[in-house]
């Protein structure tokens, strides 16, 4: 079964990683799925977002380094954070549109 702790989903819920479902609710081309404790956002075929608890109220974020050019953006949410997150995903979905590939996967040919 998929399920995220108690912590965690009254954190998306009501709590300080509410704007990232606010930020899923208001762009339809966004796509929140819940996985074995940790969730993924997708844009346009791309996980924009894997978040996944890190202890002690804080939620460790995984982003494609592409989507990251141009960014210094925290890794590790906190109350203290989250807010730089949430300015960034416009450039985050420009950098992800702007890759030009509807999904990413790593070279393993090299």
């Amino acid at each position: 079964m998929r399920a995220l702790s108690d912590e965690f989903l009254g954190c998306l819920k009501s709590g300080f990683l509410s704007g990232i479902i606010e930020s899923v609710r208001r762009d339809p081309d966004f796509n929140l799925e819940i996985r074995d404790s940790y969730i993924n956002v997708y844009y346009k075929g791309n996980s924009l977002l894997k978040l996944a608890e890190h202890g002690g109220s804080r939620y460790k974020a995984e982003i494609h380094e592409k989507f990251l050019d141009g960014m210094n953006l925290p890794l590790v949410f906190s109350e203290r954070n989250i807010a730089k997150f949430l300015r960034a995903i416009p450039l985050l979905k420009h950098n992800i549109v702007k890759n030009g590939k509807r999904s990413l996967k790593l070279n393993t040919n090299k």
